[in-house]
Parts: structure tokens; sequence; C-alpha cells
């Protein structure tokens, strides 16, 4: 008995170690790309007007940064807490899902209107996308509460259902976007491939899909080796901060000397230019289609 006591305070001792060291490793991370990219923020984001764009990107930036630096201030007097109340740890637990969540909207929204753009006018495409993202939304969230239990020292040492639920949504909704990407780009118009812009959409796109996969992998690793699942929430916000973020500034710096003052959100409106096409039975070629005109 004195033994398991033992183990079971060596293994609550080893979750804290781990928990804040990969806590302060994430922050190191975040704050490095943070300074790597903060010249290309304020010469390309800071002079647009207020959009949806610009806010997404400052949304990106700063809500996951501030909450990274908020964890460093509460987790030495949270995790190991035998005072804390089996409430607080549950309601801790629930503010990690639900950031998790928010900043994972805040991202397929990015990525959403990217896709949206490379479709033009075809309504159905954002709507499509809409529908799939409220789905996703239902299907994590609203037995978040319900499925969370109360765990000794305030440590999550399992996997809640929620997380694995939502971890198999994410993965449809990012291949869904990853699949119209590339259906438009290679086998719809083989000639968008041609384009630096779009050939950055289907890049970024593809980069972001795969961060994403290699987030829901090391979940998957996590829940069968037992480790400490509360890393992958550090390190999930860190990664797509950074995925969010540099998916606009890639853009942004790409047509960068079209940004200014006057030209609000020029490169997510009419700015992706695409050599003409064939219109199959009218005999004719369009001029190049402005394929973002409906991201705003």
């Amino acid at each position: 008995m004195v033994s398991d006591t033992i183990v079971r305070e060596y293994e609550v001792v080893a979750a804290i170690r781990s928990i804040h060291s990969h806590s302060i490793a994430s922050l190191v991370v975040l704050l490095w790309d943070f300074l790597l990219t903060m010249d290309d923020e304020v010469g390309r984001i800071w002079p647009m007007k207020k959009g949806r764009f610009k806010w997404l990107y400052m949304f990106l930036r700063y809500i996951p940064l501030s909450t990274q630096i908020f964890h460093q201030i509460v987790l030495p007097h949270f995790f190991g807490n035998d005072t804390i109340s089996p409430l607080a740890c549950t309601l801790w637990h629930v503010y990690m899902i639900v950031l998790i969540q928010v900043i994972n909207v805040a991202l397929e929204l990015v990525l959403a209107l990217r896709v949206a753009a490379l479709f033009g006018g075809h309504r159905w495409v954002p709507r499509l996308l809409g529908c799939i993202m409220v789905v996703e939304f239902l299907c994590a969230v609203p037995n978040v509460w319900e499925n969370i239990p109360y765990y000794q020292h305030c440590i999550l040492f399992i996997l809640s259902p929620v997380v694995l639920v939502r971890a198999v949504a994410s993965l449809v909704v990012q291949t869904t976007f990853i699949c119209m990407t590339l259906y438009r780009v290679l086998i719809r118009d083989s000639r968008f491939w041609k384009t630096p812009v779009i050939f950055q959409v289907a890049r970024d796109g593809t980069v972001a899909y795969f961060v994403e996969i290699g987030l829901i992998c090391w979940g998957f690793v996590i829940f069968k080796l037992h480790w400490h699942p509360a890393i992958l929430f550090f390190w999930a916000v860190t990664l797509r901060s950074i995925c969010g973020t540099r998916l606009i500034l890639n853009v942004a710096h790409l047509r960068g000397q079209e940004v200014s003052q006057d030209s609000d959100n020029i490169l997510f409106t009419t700015q992706i230019d695409v050599p003409a096409y064939f219109t199959p039975g009218s005999g004719v070629y369009r001029p190049g289609l402005t394929s973002t005109q409906n991201m705003l």
C-alpha cells in the first residue's frame, strides 16, 4: 500500500515536471516566431484597415500568446495543489478544450476563406464549408462539461472522449479543405498552379494540413502510451497560432507592394489573378479571374 502511494506520488511529480517544461517550451517557440515575424506584421498587417483578416491575424497572434503567458503564472499554483476544488479543476479542463476549439475555429476560418476564394463566385462553397465547421463545433463543445472527470491534483492523465471526437471532426474538416484546394488547383484548372499567389495558397494550406495531422497523430500516441495529455494542449495552442498567422503573412508578403492604407485587404479581395481560361461551350476565353472577391 505504501509502495503504491509512493508510485502515485512519483507519477504526479513527473507529470507536473513534464507539463511545466512543455508549457515553457511552447511559449518560447511562440515568442520566437512572434519576434521573427514582427517586422512583417508591422509592415503588412498593421497598415490594413479593420477587416476580417486583420482581426483573425490579431486573434491568432495575441490570444494564444497572452494565454501562454497566463499559463506560466497560473500553473505553479495550480497543478499538484490538493486544495484546488473539483469544480476548479473541471473548469480548467473545460477552459483547455474551449480555448483549443476557438483557436482552431479561427484557423479554419482562414483556411475556409482561402478555399472559397479559389472557387470564385460559387456560393455553395462557403455554405458547404460553413456547415462542415458548424457540425465540427457541435460534435466537440455541447457535451464538454459532462465528459470531463475529476482528477486528483488537477492533472489530466487520460484524454477526454470529447477530445478524441473533436480530433476526428477536425481531421474531416481539414481533409475537406485540402481536397477542395488540390482539386481546384491540380484537376479542375491546372493553369492555376502557374500563378504565384495560387501556388502560395495551395502550398501553405498543405503545410497547415500536415501540421494538423501531426497534432492528431501525436494525440493518439499520447492516448495509447498513457503519456500526459496536457502537454498536447500547450503545443496545439502554439502550432495553430503559428500556422494561422503564417498563412496570412505569407500571402501578405507576396502581395506586399499592393497593401496600403487605401487598399483594405487588397490581397484577400480581388488580387489573386488567374490566367485566362477557356469556358466550355462558349468558344471564347475569359480574362483573368479575381478568385478572392467573395472572401470579404
